[in-house]
C-alpha cells in the first residue's frame, strides 16, 4: 500500500516538474508568424504591436520591403530578416540555411523563468539566446534594435561556427553587433 502511494506521489511529481512546464510553454506561445529566418511566436496580439512599435528601423526603413497596406505581422517579420541580415553583414559571418525561433515573452520575468527553466541559474536581461532549443527570448516591453541584434549575434555566431567558440569570444562578438547595428 505504501509503495503504491510513493509510486502515485512521484508520478504527481514527475508531471509537475517536467510536463508541465512545456504545457504552459505550449500555452503561453499560441501565435506563431514566420518569416525568411525566423519562427516567430507569442501569446497574443498585444505583443507583436509592442515589438513592432519597440524597433525603431529609421536609419534602416528604406531597406524594408515596399509594400502598402503592411499589417503589423508582416512588418515585424521585415524587421526580424533585416536586423539578421544586418548582423550577418556586421560580423560577415554567413551561416547557409539560418533558421532560428523567436519567443517574446511579455516581461522580464518570463524571459528569466524561461532562463531558469532551461539553465537553472538566474537571469537579468531582457532577452536571450539558447542553443540548447535555439531560440531567442526576448521581452517585448524591453526591446530595441540593439537587443535583438545582440541575440541574433549569438544565432550567426552558433550556427557560423562548426564547433561552438568559447562563451567569451560568443559574447564578444554578440556585443559587437549590438553596438555596430545602428552606426
Amino acid at each position: 500500500m505504501a509503495l503504491s502511494m510513493i509510486r502515485k506521489l512521484l508520478s504527481l511529481l514527475y508531471i509537475m516538474v517536467f510536463i508541465s512546464p512545456l504545457l504552459s510553454s505550449a500555452w503561453v506561445s499560441a501565435l506563431e508568424i514566420k518569416s525568411q529566418y525566423a519562427v516567430i511566436s507569442y501569446a497574443n496580439d498585444d505583443m507583436i504591436q509592442t515589438l513592432n512599435s519597440r524597433l525603431f528601423l529609421s536609419r534602416f526603413k528604406y531597406l524594408m520591403k515596399e509594400k502598402r497596406p503592411m499589417t503589423v505581422e508582416e512588418e515585424v517579420i521585415d524587421k526580424i530578416d533585416l536586423i539578421t541580415v544586418k548582423v550577418e553583414e556586421i560580423l560577415e559571418m554567413f551561416p547557409p540555411n539560418l533558421q532560428y525561433s523567436l519567443s517574446l515573452c511579455e516581461n522580464m520575468d518570463q524571459v528569466k523563468e524561461n532562463f531558469v527553466t532551461l539553465h537553472q541559474r538566474e537571469w537579468k536581461r531582457p532577452g536571450f539566446y539558447s542553443p540548447i532549443n535555439d531560440t531567442v527570448y526576448l521581452s517585448v516591453r524591453h526591446a530595441k534594435v540593439n537587443v535583438v541584434a545582440h541575440e541574433v549575434g549569438h544565432v550567426v555566431v552558433e550556427k557560423y561556427f562548426k564547433v561552438r567558440p568559447p562563451v567569451k569570444i560568443h559574447e564578444i562578438l554578440a556585443q559587437f553587433a549590438e553596438k555596430h547595428i545602428t552606426d
